[in-house]
């Protein structure tokens, strides 16, 4: 019976582990959705002689690096700490009565995933920042860009 506790909780980790990567990919590409629709492509930097950012070189979009890593950061350490408190209940239900190991497996899972979120955040809020300042440097040049046509046709 305790065996099958284990087997049920275990497919509930999966399921819920498999639940938070179907979610992440829906919000991923909710933004970039929103970000495709606000932002030019490359292909309209090129026709107006600017240079594309992913042709800027390894600093180029460093935000959404940033951001990216902290994703793929959080994602590792959910799934390291739901393998590892797996294999804690399979070796709590090989030991004594296997109680503790399900519930100690259990709480580094959940804990643990908790942990990895925690951190990611910190990294992911450098990356939005950088973004965010991007794009108000652009918006200010094309502010001062404005003001000097202006100022040319008073002249």
């Amino acid at each position: 019976m305790e065996n099958w506790i284990g087997v049920l909780l275990l497919l509930a980790l999966i399921g819920l582990l498999v639940w938070c990567f179907v979610a992440a990919g829906r919000s991923i590409k909710k933004n970039k959705e929103a970000e495709g629709s606000k932002c030019e492509t490359a292909e309209d930097k090129r026709e107006n002689n600017e240079q594309p950012d992913e042709e800027r070189g390894m600093w180029a979009n460093i935000g959404g690096k940033c951001k990216a890593l902290a994703a793929a950061l959080c994602w590792l350490g959910i799934f390291g700490s739901v393998i590892y408190g797996i294999v804690l209940i399979g070796r709590g239900s090989e030991i004594s009565n296997g109680d503790s190991g399900v519930i100690t497996g259990i709480a580094v899972a959940i804990v643990g995933s908790f942990m990895s979120y925690l951190g990611s955040i910190g990294l992911y809020a450098i990356g939005e920042a950088a973004e965010k300042s991007a794009y108000v440097a652009k918006y200010i040049e094309k502010l001062e860009a404005e003001k000097k046509e202006k100022e040319q046709k008073v002249e």
